[in-house]
């Protein structure tokens, strides 16, 4: 609304100020090639200029955008999370453990693994304050930590980068810790394996690669795992990874399963992929359709100024071009001529946006993103090069193409 207010008031401004005496007699020149003229030319030329670096930076804004969603949505989460039922039940159980549910479950073929936890990566996490081995009696960190069944890491298909999983052969493991990377480089330890955490309760016997306990634009926290006593709970949450084939029969035999030891409670069984970082996800679809829409509008309104500002142009050069064409010039010098100015125009907004786009990329919100190559860049300029190039080639031409004879003949 600003800048139609703005963009209409000033013809008319300008317009208003001319004498009708001198308009009549003909005194008055809007292109009248004075001080004035020229301070006109400055604001049209500065206008279209502003108007390109606008339209340049959205396009680089846009790549950017859509590139990190797809970087979001394609990310290695440290986790398979395809093929994966999450199941949660609301009320008490009836009857067995874990273990004997487990077993029911893996009767059906088409169901690879099944674990219990506490918590879930993207479906709630527990964080508690511990100290290490080592470390001073005030001296403590902030981690997440998870109560895992013996399955669970094979469930998830995480990857060992150090150490065992956890082993029914070792009846020392409901003492000890599985940890992530980025605990492992918080505690500095070169040789950590035996080392013990947590008020020496817990003796690491593993790494486990980092993976997203959380939202992907949340940067990875240190992240350790203990055995789960194994019982059945409405509490716990339970993963259960099952072939490709037949989802629909695998989803209701977990379910009957299920039943049979929760009689009385709600059950729950959903994809993973069904609800995984959902608030994040749907905005950044949001705002990837809304700098889409907006650099399509921004390559028209572009596109529109270029080609009034380079008809102007060619209009108010015409004899001129007659004159050049008359005294021998060729072709690509009229179109050098014609498109000089606007290249220096496109270069000008380049320089002005290619740090402004690197400044946007660096400073969005999120832990991890998508590293802005120049291809990128590239992209974004050469969408308003290939624009300005029309617009200048079809101006350009039409002037070059009509007659000297025509626009000479009043001379």
């Amino acid at each position: 609304v600003v800048t139609g207010f703005l963009s209409g008031i000033y013809p008319a401004i300008y317009l208003s100020g001319f004498k009708p005496v001198q308009v009549i007699k003909g005194d008055v020149s809007i292109f009248k090639n004075n001080r004035k003229g020229s301070s006109k030319n400055f604001l049209r030329k500065s206008l279209v200029t502003a108007q390109f670096c606008i339209s340049v930076l959205l396009l680089i804004s846009t790549i950017y955008v859509v590139n990190q969603v797809h970087y979001m949505n394609t990310k290695d989460l440290g986790f398979n999370k395809n093929n994966l039922l999450m199941c949660r039940v609301y009320g008490p159980p009836k009857q067995g453990n874990f273990e004997t549910l487990r077993n029911r479950l893996l009767n059906n073929s088409n169901i690879v693994d099944a674990s219990l936890s506490t918590n879930a990566p993207f479906h709630g996490n527990w964080g508690r304050e511990i100290n290490w081995e080592g470390a001073a009696l005030n001296e403590k960190m902030n981690v997440r930590f998870n109560k895992i069944s013996y399955g669970y890491i094979d469930t998830y298909k995480m990857k060992m980068v150090l150490g065992r999983n956890f082993s029914k052969q070792f009846s020392t493991d409901k003492h000890a810790c599985i940890i992530n990377e980025t605990l492992w480089k918080s505690l500095g330890w070169k040789d950590l394996i035996g080392k013990r955490i947590d008020s020496n309760k817990y003796s690491i016997i593993g790494v486990v690669k980092d993976f997203h306990p959380y939202s992907v634009h949340v940067k990875i926290p240190p992240f350790y795992m203990i055995l789960n006593s194994g019982d059945v709970d409405d509490g716990n949450r339970y993963s259960v990874r099952i072939k490709p084939e037949d989802n629909l029969k695998t989803i209701a035999f977990v379910r009957n399963t299920f039943r049979e030891f929760f009689p009385d409670a709600i059950i729950e069984v959903t994809d993973f992929d069904s609800d995984w970082d959902v608030g994040t996800k749907g905005v950044w679809a949001m705002v990837e359709k809304i700098f889409i829409g907006f650099a399509i509008i921004a390559i028209l309104i572009a596109a529109n100024g270029l080609f009034g500002m380079i008809s102007f142009a060619s209009q108010r050069r015409l004899k001129e071009i007659g004159v050049r064409k008359v005294f021998g010039a060729n072709n690509p010098q009229l179109y050098f001529l014609m498109s000089k100015e606007f290249a220096v125009i496109l270069l000008f907004a380049v320089l002005v946006t290619f740090p402004a786009g690197y400044f946007i990329s660096q400073t969005t919100p999120g832990a991890y993103k998508y590293q802005m190559g120049f291809f990128d860049y590239l992209l974004g300029i050469g969408v308003m090069l290939v624009t300005a190039i029309i617009a200048t080639m079809y101006h350009t031409t039409k002037a070059i193409l009509t007659n000297p004879v025509d626009t000479l003949r009043y001379e």
